[in-house]
């Protein structure tokens, strides 16, 4: 017991640091795309990626959770297997996303169908990365997990630097982080030791998987398609200059985002491997909501107490370009708010949201 006590406490270490590299060079990302770009070309990067979520999210219900939950704790080249199987099948998934995506672009005009474009083309690679991340703890190897989000964030900065330094626009900034993430993919891969199984394999997967999948798919859409929503409606109201604002306040949430994901990402293959074990993982699962709801609690308490100062330090700075919203582009104004007025209130509120 003491010896697998102590392995837990490692891999929830290594977990921890692997969520902060993940959430610390997203929050970098974040900043350095904000005060490269004007505010309205930075509001298009925050849908696109609220895309990227939503293309994660879905290759995790289709492929990842079901992997983690089925597969943690069996024998290695049953989970060799199930991992090239379900590797296919969230690309897939990111595919089907990436199709919608592009389909979208065509509704609206730049600068948000440029990055919409660009991101269709990424949104695979993406969602590989994510994939293998979460492979790579089902195999119980959480250090390579680590090793890899380091692996992202290293080669990220000088390739937005690049990009920034070429061709300051949102496609460039958003493709050259997109780009290193789709190369940090590959790369799992071959940490992985596991290559993709053929197209064939997705049909099987999902029979194979259908008394879970549809559980972990409506789970996952219900959350991302809530923030969809709220990124359409403050696009639609305050443009993508609002947008912008948004995205800025949301890194705030950074550090929760750290603490939670780093344990569950952890915890969730734990309670996997003791599948047989209801009641202990259903105790386990209890406690560790007991610990992270106050955490969120407090850190949510702090946030609203926070200066204007804060915000101005983060939000997009330099001269303001054309105002682009979707309200505009796709039935011009809001019922009793011109979708231009909302743009211009947009950039004096953004330290406020």
């Amino acid at each position: 017991m003491a010896g697998a006590s102590g392995r837990t406490k490692v891999a929830l270490s290594w977990g921890m640091l692997d969520q902060i590299v993940n959430s610390g060079s997203n929050f970098l990302f974040v900043v350095i795309a904000a005060k490269a770009l004007a505010p309205s070309e930075f509001g298009a990067i925050a849908f696109a990626f609220e895309l990227y979520v939503l293309s994660v999210l879905a290759a995790r219900g289709f492929a990842s959770d079901c992997l983690t939950s089925r597969f943690a704790g069996l024998p290695a080249e049953t989970v060799h297997t199930a991992t090239k199987s379900a590797g296919t099948t969230s690309l897939v998934a990111a595919a089907v996303v990436a199709v919608g995506t592009v389909l979208t672009a065509l509704f609206v005009d730049a600068p948000l169908s440029g990055v919409l474009v660009v991101a269709a083309v990424l949104l695979p690679g993406l969602a590989l990365q994510d994939f293998v991340r979460n492979a790579l703890m089902v195999a119980g190897r959480v250090r390579d997990t680590f090793l890899n989000d380091v692996l992202w964030a290293v080669i990220q900065l000088p390739a937005l630097g690049l990009a920034i330094w070429i061709h300051p626009s949102p496609e460039t900034v958003f493709g050259a982080w997109a780009a290193t993430g789709g190369l940090a993919a590959l790369v799992g891969l071959f940490q992985l030791r596991s290559g993709l199984a053929s197209p064939k394999a997705v049909k099987p997967w999902l029979q194979q998987n259908r008394d879970l999948w549809p559980y972990f798919v409506g789970d996952n859409m219900v959350f991302e398609i809530t923030s969809l929503l709220v990124v359409v409606v403050i696009s639609s109201t305050s443009g993508l200059v609002g947008l912008a604002g948004f995205r800025v306040a949301m890194t705030l949430c950074a550090p929760l985002t750290t603490v939670g994901r780093g344990i569950t990402a952890v915890a969730v293959v734990i309670l996997a491997r003791r599948r047989t074990e209801p009641a202990w993982v259903r105790s386990s699962a209890l406690r560790i909501s007991g610990v992270l709801a106050p955490i969120a609690i407090a850190w949510g308490a702090l946030m609203t107490f926070l200066p204007d100062v804060v915000g101005q330090a983060l939000e997009p700075v330099g001269e303001p370009c054309r105002h682009v919203d979707l309200g505009s582009v796709l039935g011009g104004e809001i019922e009793g708010l011109p979708a231009s007025e909302g743009g211009r209130e947009g950039t004096d509120v953004d330290h406020h949201v």
